[in-house]
């Protein structure tokens, strides 16, 4: 019987990707702007969500930290990218104007689509009390 902790790794490519190396995706792509329908019926863009989020500071971040509750938080930095993202002054209105499950559901779906190295923007896997 082989003694398995004797085993020599086998050797790792030089050019094999490793744990240390986080670098931005390259998709080739401009952006992924996001569309939805406004409260007129039109269609409407807000920017790439992964662009308003790397324009959020860490002085936003740190403070939504300090009042931890995970749904408000998310919540708030939601808002806050949102307000980062450049998004057409007639694309917001209509936005703010849909009843606010859609506004909600909209925002939110913007706002996962978000591809941020090394933080997790999806939805909380929080417990329920």
């Amino acid at each position: 019987m082989a003694n398995k902790t004797n085993r020599t790794p086998a050797p790792v490519p030089d050019n094999a990707p490793r744990p240390t190396d986080h670098q931005a995706k390259q998709t080739g792509q401009e952006n992924d702007d996001f569309t939805f329908t406004g409260a007129d019926g039109n269609t409407y863009t807000i920017p790439d969500a992964t662009e308003a989020m790397r324009k959020v500071p860490g002085s936003a971040i740190h403070e939504m930290m300090l009042n931890p509750s995970d749904i408000q938080m998310q919540s708030r930095l939601t808002a806050f990218a949102l307000e980062q993202s450049n998004i057409e002054p007639v694309a917001k209105a209509q936005l703010l104007a849909l009843p606010w499950e859609e506004y909600v559901a909209i925002v939110g779906d913007w706002f996962e689509s978000a591809d941020v190295e090394g933080a997790s923007v999806g939805k909380s896997s929080g417990s329920s009390d």
